[in-house]
């Protein structure tokens, strides 16, 4: 036998308990490991069902080096196993002290001189003739433990060291195989974006944590939960199961699980409810509040816990609060926002690395490459999912190299595997396997009708027999004692639940079909496939699709009532035919149109596993919704794509974009455009190549020559100030304008091209710069690539324009500037294109309106993507005019010339700036209103427009 490894980089805890015994003797252990972790000490023994492998033996190597006490159980079994005394071995090497407790009489014939010299030497305890006395005698040769909220935390570590599913050492050794991983939800769902998940949440103060079933979610919490209260100074965490949540205020929550811990100063301190949230602010420790499972609570309570979370919340705003759900579940989206003002994260699943790194880490690595290789796409596709590959990796081991070939039956496995273990131990010897299984389908049954997941003892036993209860509650499938819920996780109860109504479904697949007539004069009955559309059945569905005799009519008929769900179960249930496979890609198609965004969340989920090139146009259409939770999944799967993907969502968004912009209010326009940002490629909005160079596609708007009012008159607009009077006629010839001020990624263009960008001197030659301005450019505050580029300043638009006019064929010395392509408007040129003829006060009328451009009464407060206000375009339908930037002009505000060319685009002198912006209100975003800025200011709210003349005719 292989000598154990030295232990992992930092073992945490310093008084572990370890115990060293042999398996025939578990049953004692257990007794004594639940009773020394009621008065508060962390005990270390070996996780059930462990064989071996070289994370088993370093874990026996992690828990011996940090405890200060080794139990060694004396049994015939024990001194003859070489398990016990290796572990003994390493235990004397360390100094440990030893403490030998006598189970059953030893034979004189002990092998190891090890085991016989420990046994002579060393005082034990005798337990073969009782319990209690022995153990009130073995307290005394322990190490006290803590008390107060110090003892809390011991106790917390030790509950969750407990067994059969408990954060032992050995799940411990797991998490090094598999860590967590999650990614912000809001930023797509993208790999490349993840953390792991416990190094994120200890810095987090509002966190939602959103996961798939089995995806860690409940063990991340008890992980966090476990190094929180081992740190020194413990930071105190309180864990909520929401199950079992029943409508009380949390407050009380978290005083009745302070009080389980029987802490006499915790106890004084909390006599009464009202002292909960006194005690609370007044304890100098940190407190993590953990909401484990909000998708769990009952539909009555729903409204209540949101409530109470964000109370708490305002309450206790330093404190810590981290709630985990099934992403598919409506309330977390209820939740976020006002005083509960939370990041998403979304667990991510585990690469394929991991999993074979994991299977070779447990078994050998033959057997995981032989496993790995034995696993079809499907099969391989559930490895994702912790929970199932390490049921997975059990099944291999229990049937010697045979898996199962599903989902479903990959749960039935297990359950198989859980109840063979009762009849080896005799546990259940009067009640019949098929009793058992029946009792459970029954109990998982009720429960989802509920759509609880926990039953009052009570209530069980008014639908199974008692000594029925009793026998499951052995097996550890089911766990509590007044209170029971399935174990080890959810999904276990949702296994039972299928095989519950799989009678029941397969006969309404095999009923003939209802003659049409009689639908005319009443409705079909109801049935159990009608839960398919209910998200709480859905983890039953996909189950039952692994294990039913038809899978072919179950998806069809699934998705008749929830395409994506039938799409799941065609996925990860059993193989289907292309029939079946073409229906349902049909269903989920038609739900990509619907007005509800739940169907199109739900038409996204199915068609991400549908091969991509077949619903890349479906796909990019969702990519382009409006709802974000529709959008992002969908852009995440093209983006995998590379370029195809990005092409079609840059197609989709310009081909809709009028229609779906019209829906929304301002708030929601400037959100949406900020997302899409990346695919916005409309003209006028982005870069185009050309010879091999990246130039801003400018959509320019012809300006017809002839005369137009310019200035104002106090008497028709009482806001005019006096630089703005006389009112007059100025007549101008043709010109052409920039639909929309220069965006953020076409300046971006002229500051990346290379050494005849920003950086070459021509652009700057002649221009009055301060030292240093043109080192550098100016820092874009909003960065997104449709929204006006800001922060530059007269010196750096004039640059862009002697760049872009050299670029298209244009000149570009200041004393030639009518031979430029590109330059800035003068302010007349600037009034006319946002005016028209008729004089009016804003480009789109004489009463402001604050919903045709981006002012502050619009109430953005930043930038929006240009184009967003049609309705206030000018007549020429020149965008952006009132509101968003304030536009650079050519123009001396002091000495305004007639023409560009008599311009002194040499002086330094104060220029004019016209149109408004989002930090100023209606009066300066009336299209006759100027004002002057000395023109190395850099704004945030300070962008510009160009312009071509004469006319670019094609260009």
């Amino acid at each position: 036998m292989s000598k154990l490894p030295p232990p992992s980089a930092s073992p945490k805890m310093q008084d572990h308990i370890f115990i060293s015994y042999s398996s025939k003797d578990r049953a004692f252990v257990d007794q004594l490991a639940e009773k020394l972790r009621g008065l508060g000490h962390t005990v270390w023994i070996d996780f059930e069902g462990i064989r071996g492998g070289e994370p088993w033996k370093q874990s026996i190597s992690d828990g011996l080096h940090p405890s200060r006490v080794v139990l060694l159980v004396l049994s015939p079994e024990a001194v003859q196993s070489e398990w016990v005394e290796e572990e003994i071995r390493t235990a004397l090497s360390l100094k440990k002290m030893v403490i030998p407790l006598l189970l059953r009489p030893l034979p004189p014939d002990i092998p190891s001189d090890l085991l016989r010299g420990v046994i002579r030497e060393i005082h034990y305890r005798d337990f073969t003739k009782g319990f209690q006395h022995p153990f009130e005698q073995l307290l005394q040769d322990l190490p006290k433990p803590q008390s107060g909220m110090m003892g809390y935390c011991a106790k917390l570590i030790a509950r969750l060291a407990a067994l059969p599913w408990g954060l032992d050492h050995y799940i411990q050794e797991q998490a090094k195989l598999l860590p967590i991983y999650a990614s912000p939800y809001d930023e797509g769902l993208r790999k490349q974006a993840g953390e792991n998940l416990l190094k994120r949440l200890k810095g987090s103060r509002r966190t939602i944590v959103l996961g798939e079933p089995g995806m860690g979610k409940s063990v991340a919490l008890e992980r966090l939960a476990w190094e929180l209260a081992s740190a020194e100074p413990p930071i105190v965490p309180i864990i909520i199961t929401l199950r079992e949540y029943d409508g009380a205020p949390l407050l009380t929550w978290i005083r009745l699980m302070l009080l389980a811990s029987d802490e006499p100063p915790i106890r004084d301190a909390l006599r009464h409810p009202e002292d909960t949230e006194r005690y609370l602010r007044d304890t100098p420790l940190t407190f993590y509040l953990l909401l484990d499972g909000l998708n769990e609570v009952r539909p009555a309570y729903r409204e209540t816990i949101l409530h109470e979370i964000r109370r708490l919340a305002l309450q206790f705003p330093h404190y810590s609060i981290i709630v985990t759900s099934r992403v598919q579940d409506e309330s977390w989206r209820e939740l976020r926002g006002g005083s509960f003002d939370a990041e998403t994260l979304v667990v991510q699943a585990i690469t394929e690395q991991q999993a074979q790194a994991y299977l070779t880490a447990h078994l050998s690595a033959a057997d995981a490459g032989a496993l790995w290789q034995r696993l079809d796409e499907r099969m391989r596709g559930l490895t994702v999912t912790p929970l199932l590959l390490w049921l997975i990796k059990e099944a291999w081991q229990e049937t010697k190299g045979r898996i199962p070939g599903n989902r479903g039956e990959l749960y039935a496995s297990f359950i198989e595997r859980m109840l063979r273990r009762d009849d080896d131990r005799k546990l259940s010897a009067s009640i019949s396997r098929e009793a058992r299984l029946s009792a459970l389908e029954r109990l998982a049954l009720a429960l989802h009708d509920q759509q609880a997941i926990s039953i009052s003892r009570q209530q069980a036993c008014e639908l199974i027999a008692d000594e029925v209860l009793e026998a499951l509650l052995i097996n550890g499938l089911l766990q509590g004692e007044e209170v029971l819920r399935f174990a080890p996780h959810q999904t276990i109860q949702e296994h039972f639940a299928a095989r519950g109504i799989q009678a029941e479904v397969e006969a309404v697949l095999q009923a003939p079909a209802r003659p049409r007539w009689r639908n005319l004069f009443s409705r079909p009955e109801a049935n159990r496939l009608d839960e398919a559309a209910n998200t709480w059945w859905a983890e039953t569905f996909i189950q039952l699709a692994g294990i039913t005799s038809d899978p072919n009519r179950l998806a069809q008929k699934i998705a008749e009532r929830n395409p994506w769900l039938a799409w799941w179960c065609v996925r990860e249930g059993r193989a289907v035919n292309p029939e079946t496979e073409r229906i349902i890609q049909a269903q989920s198609a038609r739900l990509v149109d619907s007005d509800s965004a739940a169907d199109r969340r739900n038409a996204v989920q199915a068609l991400i596993r549908l091969p991509r090139a077949r619903v890349i146009p479906e796909l990019a259409r969702l990519a382009c919704d409006v709802e974000r939770s529709v959008a992002e999944p969908a852009r995440q799967a093209l983006d995998e794509l590379g370029e195809v993907g990005k092409e079609a969502i840059q197609r989709a968004f310009i081909k809709g974009f009028d229609e779906r912009i019209q829906k929304l209010n301002a708030l929601e326009k400037a959100e949406y455009t900020r997302q899409m940002a990346d695919y916005d490629q409309r003209r006028g909005v982005g870069v185009i190549i050309r010879n091999g160079i990246s130039l801003p596609d400018i959509d320019w708007v012809p300006i017809p020559a002839g005369e137009f009012v310019m200035g104002s008159d106090k008497d028709k607009d009482p806001q005019a100030y006096d630089d703005e009077v006389p009112q007059r006629k100025v007549t101008l010839p043709a010109f052409e304008i920039s639909r929309y001020p220069i965006t953020y990624a076409q300046y971006q263009a002229f500051i990346d091209d290379d050494k005849t960008g920003f950086r070459d001197a021509r652009w700057w030659e002649g221009l009055a710069l301060p030292e240093g301005h043109n080192s550098a450019p100016g820092e874009q505050r909003f960065k997104y690539g449709n929204h006006p580029r800001e922060n530059v300043s007269w010196y750096d638009a004039v640059a862009f324009c002697r760049w872009l006019s050299w670029r298209l064929g244009g000149g570009y010395a200041l004393e030639e500037i009518s031979t430029w392509a590109v330059r800035l408007p003068t302010e007349v040129e600037w009034e006319q294109a946002a005016r028209g003829t008729d004089g009016r006060i804003y480009p789109y009328g004489n009463e402001f309106d604050a919903s045709k451009g981006n002012t502050r009464d619009t109430g953005l407060r930043q930038t929006s993507a240009v184009g967003l206000f049609h309705a206030g375009r000018s007549p020429y339908g020149v965008e952006d005019m009132s509101g968003n930037v304030w536009e650079w002009c050519l123009t001396d505000y002091d000495s305004p010339a007639p023409r560009a060319e008599e311009e002194n685009a040499r002086s330094s002198t104060r220029r004019v700036v016209r149109g408004g912006s989002w930090v100023f209100s209606r009066g300066f975003a009336r299209a006759a209103f100027r004002v002057s800025l000395l023109p190395h200011v850099r704004l945030n709210r300070l962008g510009f427009r160009v312009v071509w003349l004469p006319p670019s005719q094609g260009h």
